[in-house]
């Protein structure tokens, strides 16, 4: 679309081609110098800088010789003319101050007159078109008035250079932006793709198509609901367009072909314009090649002893501390200073019952969980781990609702121990001071329930379901 705009600008413009500019205003020139019966004439143009005016196109006798030098935008008369942006005549060039001779004696012309009017582009002077010595008589106001109608010509083919040189330029800028933005489309791991105010895919960049393992001619113009296999996601995606508004990581399913599908997150941001809507553009990011790789990492980290290893490295020594502040315990007897070791040693049980645990998962994980069941009874069981709590946390009441007679039950003591004691620790850790958890035991047929109740905030109803799915 550009280059046809471009083509159809240049066709209707062809002045406006830079190489051919001084051809058309030599031209303009030679044709208002011959109407006005002037021996020679010059179109100075504003250099790049905007402090000199150079000598364009010259006609006449020497004027090869003058092209070469260049005036100050406030010098002789083609510099009054520029500053004040007025026509002038000089019928006498002796009698006026304002006429340069040093160009004559540069040249060796002899200026007797002088017309020069302004170039304009806009509001701004660009130049100042010069016509010399009147071979009969001398410069009238129709003179003015015909080289100011041959300047209006000269200033519309050079806006016109402009203009095309600034199309140029942008069209330049428009294609490196698009080669810039094709790129790095490209080089993104994630898929991206665009869809206009219908939902209907305008573009993607290769990692999609990988990820969707289709040639882009086959969903170019298909509705997205050809590729998320999510009603409420294809939803989402059309209200975000409709409302402009943005969506960061939904989940949902990208569609392939013989019914598979991948899990993926997207994001789509609004393409906005004061016009309204354009469509949207959305960020895809594959999830089942991020799962893959984590998954093989942590298999890879399973399999590998470094992590058992070093968990056993630091029990051990923390196994040689709390025998060296038991025994310190038991010398301090009720000095004041055994509530410190005290202190220190509920942090190493602490920190034992952490590494303990982390070891269990990591054996759990590499399928290397031993159980060792043995037959306890749970009435006795509870009863010792609530008179437990009881000594630990005098600050709250435990009741313990368990039946008379003694139930027994296959288990292994240390793990099941482990499980109570995390239950029991999420009780205290988010009841108030000073209130009640109950421990209550229900029997239904050859099941036993174990009930742990406190009075903390719980868990909110829609956020159970990931708690207890």
């Amino acid at each position: 679309m550009i280059m046809n705009d471009l083509e159809q600008f240049s066709f209707l413009y062809r002045a406006g081609e830079a190489l051919k500019l001084p051809i058309y205003l030599e031209e303009i020139l030679e044709q208002i110098q011959k109407e006005l019966k002037a021996e020679a004439g010059s179109i100075l143009l504003l250099d790049p800088d905007g402090k000199k005016l150079e000598f364009k196109v010259t006609t006449g006798v020497r004027s090869g010789e003058i092209k070469h030098l260049k005036v100050d935008i406030d010098e002789g008369v083609a510099g009054w003319v520029f500053q004040n942006h007025m026509p002038l005549v000089v019928n006498n060039t002796s009698l006026d101050k304002r006429f340069a001779k040093r160009f004559d004696e540069s040249t060796g012309f002899k200026t007797r007159s002088m017309l020069a009017v302004p170039l304009e582009v806009g509001d701004s002077v660009v130049g100042v078109l010069e016509l010399l010595n009147k071979k009969v008589g001398s410069f009238s106001q129709k003179d003015i008035q015909d080289a100011e109608s041959a300047a209006s010509i000269a200033s519309v083919v050079i806006e016109n250079v402009e203009l095309y040189k600034h199309l140029r330029l942008l069209i330049a800028k428009i294609r490196n932006l698009e080669n810039y933005q094709k790129v790095l489309l490209e080089s993104l791991t994630d898929g991206v793709l665009s869809i206009d105010s219908e939902n209907r895919i305008v573009s993607c960049n290769r990692s999609f198509l990988e990820m969707f393992r289709e040639i882009e001619d086959s969903i170019i113009g298909k509705d997205i609901s050809l590729v998320f296999d999510s009603d409420n996601c294809v939803k989402k995606i059309k209200e975000c367009c409709a409302k402009k508004r943005g969506i960061k990581d939904l989940f949902c399913y990208l569609k392939l072909d013989d019914n598979k599908r991948i899990p993926v997150a997207i994001d789509v941001a609004s393409l906005r314009f004061s016009e309204g809507n354009k469509g949207s553009v959305i960020v895809v990011k594959n999830l089942k090649s991020a799962l893959d790789e984590a998954e093989m990492k942590r298999e890879t980290l399973l399999k590998s002893d470094l992590l058992p290893n070093l968990s056993h490295e630091l029990k051990t020594p923390l196994t040689a501390i709390q025998a060296g502040v038991d025994i310190i315990k038991h010398k301090l007897s009720n000095n004041g200073n055994k509530k410190y070791v005290e202190i220190i040693d509920k942090n190493v049980v602490r920190l034992k019952e952490g590494l303990q645990l982390f070891l269990d998962y990591l054996r759990a994980e590499k399928d290397d969980w031993f159980v060792n069941p043995e037959e306890i009874n749970l009435s006795d069981f509870l009863r010792n781990q609530v008179e437990d709590l009881q000594e630990r946390f005098p600050e709250y009441h435990f009741s313990l609702n368990i039946p008379e007679h003694a139930i027994y039950i296959s288990v292994d003591k240390s793990h099941i121990e482990r499980v109570f004691k995390i239950i029991f620790k999420n009780a205290i850790q988010y009841s108030e001071v000073g209130s009640e958890i109950s421990i209550s035991v229900n029997e239904k047929n050859t099941k036993l329930e174990v009930y742990v109740e406190d009075s903390g905030c719980g868990i909110s109803p829609k956020n159970i379901k990931y708690v207890f799915p």
